[in-house]
C-alpha cells in the first residue's frame, strides 16, 4: 500500500477502530518482511491491510485503496481465496465507506 492510502485511510480508521475498543490485526510491511525478506514475500504478498475482529466470531478482512487504486494480482488471489472460504473482504476507497461497514458489524 502507497504511504498516501495509509495516511488518508488506513490511519484514520485504525484510530476509530481504536477508539471504539475494536481488536484488529495490521498487515506489517516493514520489519517482519524485512529481516525475513526471502521466505515472507510470497507467505504475505496482497494480504488484506486489516483483520477486524467483531462481536459473535465476526471476522473482517479489509484492503484500502484510493478510488484511483486497483488491486493487484497477488490480493486479489487473496480476495477470492478469503471469500470462497466464506470470509467477508472489503475494499475501502474512503473513509465514509469504512465507518458504515463498522457500524453493520458492531
Amino acid at each position: 500500500m502507497r504511504k498516501t492510502e495509509k495516511n488518508i485511510l488506513q490511519k484514520p480508521a485504525e484510530d476509530m477502530l481504536k477508539t471504539m475498543g475494536i481488536k484488529y490485526i495490521r498487515k506489517q510491511n516493514n520489519q517482519y518482511q524485512q529481516k525475513y525478506r526471502r521466505s515472507s514475500d510470497k507467505m504475505f504478498s496482497g494480504l488484506p491491510d486489516l483483520v477486524i475482529f467483531f462481536r459473535h466470531r465476526n471476522v473482517v478482512f479489509v484492503e484500502f485503496k484510493l478510488p484511483t487504486g486497483d488491486l493487484s494480482d497477488k490480493q486479489i488471489e487473496w480476495q477470492e481465496y478469503l471469500i470462497n472460504h466464506g470470509y467477508k473482504y472489503y475494499v475501502i476507497t474512503d473513509i465514509e465507506q469504512f465507518v458504515g461497514l463498522v457500524s453493520r458489524c458492531r
